[in-house]
């Protein structure tokens, strides 16, 4: 099980005595990190801090990060058909990295910050403020977007 805090912490506990199997500890506790997603042996979190950590499952360490300059609060969705983690941040950036490495693979501006990302059968489905709805496609497209 993966916990993360609003005090820059991720701990993954045991899940048959709840004990501390690793602790992510950032150096400025300040940061709110979010729900993780995960895919294969790979956790992937993000923060308030707008750096993405791509996590071993079984130790914790880091494989690999990505700064892109503002909060991250909405989790990020795990697309290994495309081989991409979609990534939004405050000021309404999306962005699709490779999940081996973190190279950006493509971004682009929506209306306003993004607060929830949800993958679907039909796309990606980008909830903003303040009442903005995106569905985008493979191509990073907009198919949709409805204030």
């Amino acid at each position: 099980m993966l916990v993360p805090t609003t005090r820059g912490r991720l701990v993954a506990l045991e899940a048959a005595s709840g004990a501390t199997a690793w602790m992510l500890a950032l150096p400025d506790t300040s940061v709110h990190l979010t729900t993780p997603a995960m895919a294969g042996s790979t956790v992937y979190v993000a923060g308030g801090d707008g750096v993405v950590r791509a996590l071993m499952l079984r130790t914790g360490m880091v494989r690999w990060t990505w700064t892109g300059g503002a909060a991250i609060v909405a989790t990020s969705v795990v697309d290994t058909t495309a081989g991409v983690l979609y990534v939004g941040d405050l000021r309404g950036r999306l962005v699709a990295l490779e999940l081996t490495n973190g190279r950006l693979r493509w971004e682009t501006r929506l209306e306003d910050g993004v607060l929830e990302l949800i993958g679907s059968p039909f796309g990606l489905i980008a909830l903003t403020r303040p009442r903005h709805v995106y569905l985008l496609q493979s191509d990073h497209e907009t198919v949709a977007s409805r204030p």
